[in-house]
């Protein structure tokens, strides 16, 4: 009878351990996406940011790879201009980004051939710019000016990068024609930005003193879709 019994239980623990793998091999595969992100969900996100970035953009990029972020719970990609792989830089999903993306391509060129035009046609806008301010760079650190508006006021994301320069004058002590020009100069720089395809988040400041930059620098803001937004100082 014991005989009987223990061949009567080795079916039913046979297949108990069976239903215990079945399961621990399902929770891994689900811990494993959910922490690695699914192959079909990155592939079609690759496609997404392919798209976003040649219509931004108007060329052509590639994709090295697509990963996923458990913490922030979101894709991010490494992406290059077609035919330049050293100018790689990184795409994010983002909710605050322009078409759900964030990214920092003009960051990655900023220093390369590929932006050269762009820098001698600001430059030519702006000849006395500070060149040591003209720069581009992540959001990550603001720079805090009294009547600066902040980077969340004005819609951008910490995830986005921007290009920065300094005039060396003092906003205060312009006229209401020097400021006009000031705003057809910036105003030109926004359509310049358009027609080059260069939709980037651009800051100009207007300080003659660095001591005193935080109380009496005025900035202009040209956002990515070519609108400004301006200090509050008068």
């Amino acid at each position: 009878m014991t005989t009987g019994k223990g061949t009567r239980l080795i079916p039913w623990l046979r297949n108990t351990l069976l239903g215990i793998g079945i399961v621990a091999l399902a929770g891994t595969v689900y811990l494993y996406f959910a922490w690695m992100g699914t192959p079909w969900e990155k592939s079609d996100q690759k496609e997404r940011m392919l798209e976003h970035l040649s219509q931004k953009y108007g060329t052509e990029f590639n994709v090295r790879k697509v990963i996923y972020s458990a913490l922030a719970e979101s894709y991010q990609g490494y992406a290059y201009p077609t035919g330049h792989p050293e100018a790689e830089f990184i795409i994010r999903q983002d909710a605050q980004g322009t078409g759900g993306y964030s990214d920092v391509y003009v960051k990655a060129i900023w220093n390369t051939e590929l932006s050269v035009e762009l820098r001698d046609r600001i430059m030519a806008l702006f000849p006395e710019v500070v060149l040591s301010s003209f720069v581009v760079e992540d959001l990550s650190t603001e720079l805090m000016a009294r009547h600066r508006p902040t980077y969340q006021e004005i819609g951008a994301s910490p995830m986005m990068c921007a290009i920065k320069m300094t005039i060396p004058e003092d906003w205060s002590t312009l006229t209401d024609e020097q400021k006009g020009t000031e705003r057809n100069r910036i105003e030109q720089l926004s359509r310049l930005l358009q027609d080059m395809r260069f939709p980037v988040l651009t800051e100009i400041a207007y300080s003659d003193n660095e001591q005193t930059f935080y109380e009496k620098a005025n900035v202009i803001f040209i956002l990515e879709d070519g609108s400004m937004k301006e200090s509050s100082l008068p």
